[in-house]
């Protein structure tokens, strides 16, 4: 006879087996187990476990962040910048799915107060270390890499708290702080005022349009950048698809998902400006642009070659200190007029048996900011040379007459130019892309107020950096898309290995992409996954234009082989009416179904086209340049006058771009 242990342990037993089978029956084990066992018998693979894995893995959970851990690094400036890399837990388990870096902020600062800033900017990446490290990497965990919007949100909201308690913090050391006693007047400076007032004209006082204040950020403000940026890597890298598919998913509205089409490079080859030995301060960068047919491996490689050649030819005509190359990879010689550099680039670019103007264009980055001296309420173009913002509209026009290559100028003038930017743009932007850099404010805050209709440029760059989240940068591309402007990419002064910025370039449906020199290993590194994305794609199906055309001619055809056709068909769908009875009743129920069809149509070309996940992505062609024209808006009908000056005559309109 059984004990009572005995039969305790058996109904104990019995009850466990009952709850582990409804529990794998729960999870659907045993049918799973069933269906893959008869598989792989007849699929006999080579490698049992490694089929079972790949069988269950489309059963597995989704990963979710579980923790965040940052480290201070260096860009090719050596200043520091921040790496983020991103724990997720996959398969039960923490795995560590990406290192993310980002490229170090460009330091927006007068040559004064530059030193000043790169102290405050190292202090800031100490403080989003610590943020990353321990608020950031709490409150992130849990959540799904692919929440990408609600992660922005919670990034900004951090840094906002961070800033107002920033605020408070300085607001309460200033109360503190008593009262400065008055400053008595020194006997030089009673000298200098008595001075001031003795005879002499007074001149008439110059006004001047003081530059936008710069936002003020708070220290830890880089967190944002770097951990949007992680974390879209991190969600593509976890989904096995490539960063750029992941990121056309969060920016398409409307298109073919499985579509990219591969930025055009925008490559520094000569650079000048205050910064470099030499007379020139109005041209920043001199750059070079692939026309649209060329290839991306073959742009490349030209661009390479034609670099190498530009300094072979400095070297030889100015002597080995024009051969000094800068932290951005390009050459830096010393030069008298800007059209001297573009005409080496136009002599390099004939050289390699290109056509200029076809198979290369050429850009300019002017950087209007930086060579207007406020002092003087005047743009020093050249060394001693100064010119008003009105005489700055003559001058960029004579450049765009003088050379039809030039198909895009970033920040011709300061933004708060605004009178003068309009009239260079209503002159030039018929034939070259005027595109707005520091005339934009950060995309965050251009999504909240977007430009005024209509818009003073025809491109805006856009940069990953500082409190650029990736949802701020999507939005706001899409933005620039909807008002008919082109979106460049551009990589930072002080860059670093990491690609990101490339694949989401490609994935945003950028015209440009700005990367710098083609020199040093941060910038080779951009160009090399240009190339390797290029190649990744398939090529472009046939168009559907070219399929429209194909299917008329063949209808074309088939109406000369039998030319009674339609008249036969509409002989019978007369007889076929006059039998009807019901034909008003028909035509109302006709009208209501092309209604339909017609929402139906309007609603799929809204919405993204989707297509299979292991579908092999698509190379898009790029469009032909077409240049939106510019124009100043009409004055109100009040303030109209007679005898008001017309608007100044625009020059012929540069073809064959």
């Amino acid at each position: 006879m059984a004990s009572a242990s005995s039969s305790r342990y058996t109904r104990d037993t019995f009850a466990l087996k009952q709850k582990a089978m409804k529990y794998y029956s729960e999870n659907g084990i045993p049918s799973k187990m069933e269906q893959i066992l008869n598989t792989m018998f007849y699929d006999d693979p080579s490698d049992v476990h490694g089929y079972l894995v790949n069988y269950f893995s489309q059963f597995t959970l989704e990963a979710v962040i579980s923790k965040l851990s940052a480290t201070q690094v260096y860009g090719s400036t050596g200043m520091p910048t921040i790496q983020t890399d991103a724990f997720c837990t996959v398969n039960n388990k923490e795995k560590k799915i990406i290192s993310s870096t980002i490229p170090c902020t460009n330091i927006k600062a007068k040559p004064d107060d530059r030193e000043k800033a790169e102290i405050e900017s190292q202090h800031s990446v100490v403080a989003a270390l610590k943020a990353i490290n321990t608020e950031i990497s709490d409150a992130l965990k849990g959540l799904n890499p692919k929440q990408q919007n609600e992660i922005d949100k919670i990034l900004l909201s951090i840094i906002e708290r961070m800033k107002s308690e920033e605020t408070a913090r300085k607001a309460h050391e200033d109360e503190a702080i008593e009262n400065p006693s008055p400053i008595i007047p020194t006997e030089e400076k009673d000298k200098k005022k008595s001075a001031k007032g003795k005879g002499g004209k007074a001149s008439a006082p110059l006004v001047i349009i003081p530059d936008r204040p710069l936002e003020v950020f708070t220290a830890g403000s880089e967190a944002v950048a770097a951990v949007s940026q992680a974390v879209c890597a991190c969600a593509a890298i976890a989904n096995n698809i490539p960063i750029y598919r992941h990121v056309g998913n969060l920016s398409r509205t409307k298109g073919a998902l499985h579509e990219f089409r591969i930025p055009l490079p925008m490559v520094t080859i000569i650079q000048s400006g205050k910064s470099v030995p030499g007379k020139v301060n109005c041209v920043k960068e001199y750059m070079l642009v692939p026309g649209v047919s060329m290839t991306t491996e073959k742009s490349i490689e030209h661009i390479q070659h034609i670099y190498h050649y530009v300094a072979k030819s400095l070297a030889t005509k100015l002597g080995p200190t024009a051969k000094f190359v800068n932290e951005s990879g390009a050459l830096c010689p010393q030069l008298e007029t800007p059209t001297q550099a573009l005409d080496m680039l136009q002599e390099a670019v004939n050289a390699q048996g290109l056509t200029i103007g076809e198979d290369m264009y050429l850009a300019i980055n002017a950087a209007g900011h930086e060579f207007f001296d406020h002092d003087k309420g005047r743009y020093e173009v050249i060394t001693g040379t100064l010119k008003s913002p009105d005489d700055m509209v003559d001058f960029w026009g004579d450049i765009v007459l003088k050379y039809p290559a030039l198909i895009a100028i970033i920040d011709p003038l300061r933004g708060e130019d605004n009178e003068s930017w309009l009239l260079l743009g209503e002159r030039i932007s018929d034939g070259v892309f005027v595109i707005g850099d520091r005339f934009f404010h950060r995309p965050g805050l251009v999504s909240q107020t977007p430009p005024s209709s209509p818009i003073q440029t025809s491109g805006a760059v856009l940069y990953v950096e500082q409190m650029n989240s990736i949802t701020d940068l999507v939005q706001c591309a899409n933005l620039f898309h909807g008002l008919n402007n082109e979106v460049v990419i551009s990589t930072n002064q002080g860059d670093t290995t990491d690609t990101f910025i490339v694949d989401f370039a490609v994935g945003l449906g950028a015209r440009f992409l700005k990367v710098g020199g083609p020199r040093r290993g941060e910038r080779s590194c951009k160009l090399n996954r240009l190339i390797e994305i290029s190649r990744e794609l398939e090529p472009p199906l046939p168009s559907e234009e070219s399929s429209h055309e194909e299917d008329e001619n063949a209808a074309d055809g088939k109406k000369e082989d039998d030319p009674n056709e339609d008249e036969t068909k509409f002989e019978e769908g007369e007889q076929k009416i006059d039998v009807d009875n019901d034909t008003e009743e028909k035509s109302e129920r006709k009208e209501r179904e092309v209604v339909a069809l017609e929402e139906d149509h309007e609603e799929k070309d809204n919405a993204p086209l989707l297509w299979g996940a292991e579908e092999k992505s698509r190379l898009k062609l790029h469009a032909p340049f077409v240049f939106p024209v510019i124009e100043i808006p009409a004055p109100p009908p009040d303030t109209e006058r007679e005898g008001e000056e017309g608007k100044p005559s625009s020059p012929s309109s540069k073809h064959g771009k």
